[in-house]
């Protein structure tokens, strides 16, 4: 995950995945894996938006990039999925399996860390 605080009161963040590190079932399997990744943006008033993200391919990584305000970072997260599936959705939806990964995203920017406290 990178981060830019940015002068206008924005942050910027950019996930990527490296697709040649990330687990995969193989040629020959019946399974593929599905990737979704949620943004929560909250504040001190609570959820403000809940969207799911479009990575953009660059090489053999996925990127996720987006941006929201300063004050929003110490409430809200990101959830990255990677779901086990079939290929053939005639077959329906597999059920558990897969990797799920929660971003807090306070934890990565130092004024959102400074303002917790101890």
């Amino acid at each position: 995950m990178k981060v830019e605080n940015r002068k206008d009161g924005t942050v910027a963040f950019t996930l990527s995945r490296d697709l040649s590190r990330a687990p995969s079932p193989g040629p020959d399997s019946d399974l593929q894996l599905r990737r979704s990744a949620t943004l929560r943006v909250s504040n001190k008033s609570g959820t403000v938006v809940e969207c799911e993200l479009a990575p953009q391919k660059k090489r053999e990584a996925l990127i996720y990039e987006f941006v929201i305000a300063e004050n929003c970072a110490s409430a809200s997260n990101l959830s990255f999925k990677e779901i086990d599936d079939n290929k053939d959705e005639g077959r329906g939806h597999l059920l558990g399996g897969g990797t799920y990964y929660e971003f807090r995203l306070a934890s990565f920017t130092k004024r959102s860390a400074d303002d917790e406290g101890p």
